[in-house]
């Protein structure tokens, strides 16, 4: 009887295994971790200025969809360099960790191309989806 209780443990545990579906390709996989690996040395200020600057990318670029100056992805580009630059430049951060700047364009390389493309609503959500993922790997 007491070997129940581990038994169904690792009936669902398996479970949750085999019932995941692998990403298709309309789906791509988000690089799991990778901001979270670049900020492990990070203090949690440090966490916190990452994590509100991409919240604050991702509420910016929905907002956009009312009047559409962000409209291709080339000018988002823009606005995401002049963003960081205003956000983090004259402060400690630039540099301060090694390979975070990699591990965010692996995770908002998931969400578009680097073709300049035409703004879409898919495509501000998946941008989005994005910096909000940078932002909840940043922990902060």
């Amino acid at each position: 009887m007491k070997n129940i209780v581990l038994v169904a443990a690792f009936v669902f545990l398996g479970y949750t295994f085999i019932s995941e579906k692998p990403p298709t390709p309309d789906t791509p996989a988000v690089v799991e971790g990778a901001v979270t690996a670049a900020l492990r040395s990070a203090s949690s200020s440090d966490r916190k200025l990452v994590s509100s600057m991409y919240t604050s990318m991702a509420d910016i670029i929905e907002r956009d969809a009312a009047t559409q100056q962000i409209s291709t992805t080339g000018i988002w580009r823009r606005c995401h360099s002049s963003a960081l630059r205003l956000a983090f430049g004259g402060t400690s951060l630039p540099g301060k960790y090694p390979g975070l700047d990699t591990a965010v364009e692996q995770v908002l390389s998931q969400s578009f191309t680097l073709d300049d493309v035409a703004m879409t609503p898919e495509l501000r959500a998946a941008i989005a989806a994005g910096c909000r993922e940078v932002a909840k790997q940043s922990g902060g």
